[in-house]
C-alpha cells in the first residue's frame, strides 16, 4: 500500500471508506487526496467566521462534509459536523472549532505532501 495511505491510516483515517468511494483504485484515491490538499475550504470557513458571516461558514461546512466523508477522514468529518451544528445554533464555539479544523487539515496536508 502507498506510503501516504499508510500514514493516513496511522492518523486515524478510514482508508477502506476512501478506497471504496474511489472504486478500490489506489491511484484514484491518491489523486483525490491531492485535490483535497489543495482545497482551502477550512481557511474560507475561518475567514467567514472572522468576518462574522456565520451563514457562509455553515455553507462551507455543509459542502466540505461530503469531501471528508468520501475520503474517510472521520475525525475531521465529525469535527466539521460540529462546526455545522454550532453555526446553526448561533456559533458560540464556532471560532475554536474552525481553528481546530484548520489545524487538522494542515496536518493531513503534511502527510499527503510527505511522499
Amino acid at each position: 500500500m502507498n506510503e501516504v495511505i499508510n500514514k493516513l491510516a496511522d492518523a486515524g483515517c478510514d482508508i477502506g471508506k476512501g478506497l471504496e468511494t474511489s472504486y478500490d483504485e489506489e491511484e484514484l484515491y491518491i489523486s483525490s487526496l491531492r485535490q483535497f490538499a489543495e482545497d482551502d475550504t477550512p481557511q474560507k470557513m475561518e475567514r467567514a467566521y472572522r468576518s462574522n458571516n456565520i451563514d457562509k461558514c455553515r455553507m462551507y461546512a455543509c459542502s466540505f462534509s461530503r469531501v471528508l466523508y468520501n475520503l474517510g477522514m472521520r475525525e475531521m468529518y465529525y469535527l466539521n459536523d460540529s462546526i455545522f451544528a454550532s453555526a446553526e445554533n448561533g456559533g458560540k464555539e464556532l471560532g475554536r472549532l474552525v481553528r481546530l479544523l484548520v489545524a487538522k487539515k494542515n496536518k493531513m496536508n503534511e502527510i499527503i505532501y510527505s511522499a
